[in-house]
């Protein structure tokens, strides 16, 4: 199971990236890593066990398997959409579906790299962060601050396990 990544700050970055650049009618998509959730409750594990009270190897993580309904991946464009995207430096520029409309607007992007998109934007497996890179992004990042200044622990696990979804 894979999921796209981004902190705060990079969302919020995007909000004022997309105001600045937009035209009118078009939908910015962000470019963002993407990871294994196996892979981040590998890294919380090794990364905050410690602060627990235990040895990372004494966590065991169990893979329970996705809910009825959820998605092994995320998929942030259409087929559809893919067609009329623009790929931009940091980002996907996605033009409106009822081109007419907006006929009058010249999507004259400075940092255009592609204006002919193939595949859909999806957080493939093929594509995600190693385990190491995702270490250094959550370090990098401060994710995992929070858990480690007030421990929070699901109220129904026991602390010394964790739950995580397995891929169907």
């Amino acid at each position: 199971m894979t999921r796209f990544i981004m902190t705060l700050e990079e969302s919020c970055r995007l909000v004022l990236q997309a105001a600045e650049k937009a035209r009118g009618g078009e939908v910015f998509v962000t470019k963002m890593p993407v990871i294994r959730i196996a892979d981040l409750a590998a890294v919380m594990v090794d990364e905050l066990a410690a602060d627990y009270g235990f040895a990372a190897d004494e966590i065991p993580v169990t893979e329970i398997g996705s809910k009825p309904g959820e998605k092994l991946y995320e998929e942030l464009m259409s087929d559809e959409e893919t067609r009329r995207t623009i790929e931009l430096q940091e980002m996907f520029s996605v033009m409106p579906a009822f081109r007419s409309v907006y006929e009058d607007i010249a999507y004259d992007y400075d940092d255009i790299l592609n204006d002919t998109v193939t595949e859909a934007y999806a957080s493939s497996p093929d594509n995600s962060m190693s385990l190491e890179d995702l270490r250094a992004y959550c370090l990098k990042e401060g994710l995992l601050d929070e858990y480690r200044r007030r421990p929070v622990l699901h109220e129904n696990a026991p602390a010394d396990h964790i739950r995580i979804r397995k891929a169907a």
